[in-house]
């Protein structure tokens, strides 16, 4: 992801109740997944803050996992609000049968996840960061997210391909993105 993508974030933790600094920093790295930008994210972030102390985490969620659906529904009005918005096609849930296991397998290195950082989609850095940072699986990522596992595995098995296309291509074997 490049260099030095740690929050500045001054002393809030002191003012967050129940959330670690470990857990702000978490949060930070989503909201630069979604934005691609560090200010983007240190703007995101705080607004999704904001939201959290007015409103409070309801009874049933973590903290964290409420955090991140505020982060994520105020980056999709943001988008909204600039007509960005990107629509993915549905699934084709027979081929993805079985995908899970391979895709747990797959490791993605450092050097891979820096040259494909700038050419994904909010979503796709959203799901990598999820998958191969936070170590979700594709279950998890789905209730994160609030979207059908299908969906899911499915964004996860074209990042894997992308992944291993500029893995071959950065080793010298070339093959195209």
């Amino acid at each position: 992801m490049g260099p030095d993508h740690s929050p500045r974030l001054g002393n809030v933790h002191l003012m967050m109740p129940g959330l670690a600094r470990s857990e702000l920093d978490q949060l930070f790295r989503h909201c630069l997944a979604l934005t691609g930008h560090r200010e983007d994210a240190q703007d995101l972030l705080q607004a999704g803050l904001e939201r959290y102390l007015a409103n409070g985490p309801p009874a049933a969620m973590h903290p964290v996992g409420y955090l991140r659906r505020i982060l994520r529904h105020l980056h999709t009005d943001q988008l909204r609000r600039l007509g960005v918005v990107t629509f993915e096609a549905l699934p084709d849930e027979d081929r993805l049968r079985g995908v899970e296991a391979d895709l747990e397998q797959t490791v993605v290195d450092a050097a891979t996840l820096d040259e494909a950082w700038s050419e994904l989609s909010s979503l796709e850095r959203e799901t990598l960061l999820l998958w191969a940072v936070e170590g979700l699986s594709a279950s998890e990522i789905a209730l994160q997210l609030g979207e059908p596992r299908g969906t899911i595995l499915s964004r996860l098995h074209r990042l894997r391909i992308r992944m291993t296309a500029w893995r071959s291509r950065r080793d010298g074997g070339g093959g195209d993105v």
